[in-house]
């Protein structure tokens, strides 16, 4: 239990830190564009 909640939370960081980087790669697109 504890190792999978382990593993959960280290790949919901992975996915959430990739994420973000994906969300501000976008954002400097479309403000490079403007």
């Amino acid at each position: 239990m504890i190792e999978r909640f382990d593993l959960y939370d280290f790949c919901f960081a992975i996915w959430s830190i990739m994420f973000n980087c994906f969300c501000l790669f976008l954002t400097s697109i479309s403000l490079a564009l403007t």
